[in-house]
């Protein structure tokens, strides 16, 4: 009786262990309030991306300051660079902004630590990992690992290019509830259908700066972490941006500083969401 009961309590344990994973069964970027104009699905093998066409710029080694095989969209088209591990398994993607638009009155990206500058596309790019970042040019995951996990089981945003130092990391918490309680660095913002509930660096204050701030959004639905969103200033061509107005900004942002309004009204804000789950949601 005792061991049956242990038995029991061993695998309602492992249950909820499991239950807990996360479980990014997508990779999709773009919200349009048209859902067959966006939520476009993203290849998760650089095998598929060779298929798609996708141009290879960057390897691991290259001595680019990134980690992977880096395919890049469309090379004039500049949007989405995807990252491969060495056995061409999903790992990361990255934004593009070209480097005409790298400085303006809201942001310096020569200053701003979440954006690097990119020689293979003359350009800036902002960085997220989907796996561990020191398994991503050593052994890479395995197709056991790819057929369980899917795009991956973590967000890690790049902020800086010395990636031997652990301050060039910043990991993201799966659970929303350590996100509110993790420090005083994320506040919560509003939820908006088919995008979930944003948290953001933006602290509710007027007269916050916006140069050094992380440019995007943590998405997250039922609880959980559900994607993420880059966001820049200037009107950006690459065909996968969004182009969010300003009632639309004042439903995500609570309260958000006057150089976001004013950034979006002159130069115009680039948007791009990432979803790990289903694109189709409502707010609670």
């Amino acid at each position: 009786m005792i061991k049956g009961t242990i038995f029991f309590v061993c695998f309602i344990a492992l249950c909820v262990l499991l239950d807990a994973r996360p479980n990014f069964s997508h990779l999709r970027s773009t919200y349009t309030l048209i859902p067959i104009h966006g939520f476009h699905e993203l290849p998760r093998t650089s095998n598929e991306a060779f298929k798609q066409d996708y141009v290879k710029v960057g390897s691991c080694g290259d001595g680019s300051g990134f980690l992977g095989e880096r395919f890049i969209r469309d090379l004039n088209d500049p949007d989405i660079i995807l990252i491969y591990d060495v056995n061409g398994f999903i790992s990361g993607l990255q934004n593009v902004v070209p480097s005409k638009l790298s400085r303006n009155e809201f942001i310096n990206m020569e200053l701003n630590p979440y954006y690097q500058m990119d020689n293979a596309i003359n350009g800036h790019v902002t960085t997220a990992y989907f796996i561990d970042p020191d398994r991503i040019c050593t052994d890479g995951r395995s197709q056991i690992e790819f057929d369980s996990q899917g795009t991956g089981y973590t967000l890690i945003f790049q902020k800086g290019l010395d990636l031997r130092q652990k301050k060039s990391f910043v990991e993201i918490p799966l659970i929303e509830n350590e996100i509110q309680n993790s420090s005083n660095e994320w506040f919560e913002h509003g939820c908006w259908f088919n995008m979930g509930k944003h948290y953001a660096e933006f602290n509710h204050k007027r007269d916050q700066s916006c140069d050094m701030l992380f440019p995007g959004f943590i998405t997250y639905h039922n609880s959980m972490l559900h994607g993420f969103a880059w966001m820049h200033y200037g009107k950006l061509n690459g065909s996968r941006y969004e182009h969010p107005h300003k009632f639309m900004l004042s439903h995500i942002v609570k309260k958000g500083p006057r150089c976001l309004y004013k950034g979006e009204k002159t130069l115009g804000i680039s948007a791009m969401h990432i979803y790990f789950k289903s694109h189709k949601l409502m707010c609670q």
